[in-house]
């Protein structure tokens, strides 16, 4: 996994990012846990150099509509909550070398995915009930 022009989120302009990735929903994939890459400091454009596997998934449920790799970008700081940079999902479907017991992404192809970031908006928020 790596990324290019993350958004500097650190005060020097750069950032300190990780990456979260779990199974989803959670509902089918509960019993696994996310797993994540060591965190690359000082940087925009991260080689994390990590493979990830997840043993004992059924394979009925690699198949199940909506079951997709959630992979999760942070912004690691020391003193604070680490700042979320984006996401980006992978339908499970869309995986070729899906194999029964072991779901392997050191085979998987390469993909260029679009980092989701959620966008800032000014003033309150209002929610209101109307009956």
């Amino acid at each position: 996994i790596n990324a290019k022009d993350l958004p500097g989120l650190d005060t020097t302009g750069l950032s300190d990012p990780y990456v979260v990735i779990t199974l989803q929903p959670r509902i089918l994939f509960q019993n696994l846990r996310s797993q994540k890459t060591k965190i690359i400091t000082k940087t925009l454009n991260p080689v994390f150099n990590s493979s990830f596997q997840f043993h004992n998934v059924l394979s009925e449920f690699l198949k199940k509509q909506g079951a997709a790799v959630q992979i999760l970008v942070y912004d690691y700081d020391k003193l604070k909550r680490d700042d979320f940079v984006g996401e980006a999902v992978i339908p499970l479907s869309s995986i070729p070398q899906l194999n029964g017991n072991a779901l392997a992404f050191e085979r998987t192809p390469g993909m260029i995915l679009p980092l989701k970031r959620p966008s800032m908006t000014e003033g309150p928020l209002k929610v209101s009930n109307s009956l």
